[in-house]
């Protein structure tokens, strides 16, 4: 199998300590959130980008973490 810019993103993250994907797969992305459990990372699919920042702006405020939010808006 090959080793894809998916997996080197999912890698970058796991890095940095993410363990949760907070997006909607649409065709640009969905390879990260189809990788992402092969990497110990759990996929939040929402309807909208807008309930994806919030879900994870929520999340990490659980956690009371301080890691950054990164918003992905990825168009053609």
């Amino acid at each position: 199998m090959a080793f894809t810019v998916a997996d080197y993103v999912l890698k970058r993250l796991s890095e940095q300590h993410v363990d949760t994907l907070f997006g909607v797969p649409a065709a640009y992305c969905a390879p990260l959130f189809d990788a992402a459990s092969a990497h110990g990372m759990r996929s939040v699919v929402t309807a909208s980008e807008l309930e994806a920042g919030y879900a994870a702006d929520g999340y990490a405020r659980t956690k009371d973490s301080a890691r950054p939010r990164l918003p992905t808006v990825l168009e053609a």
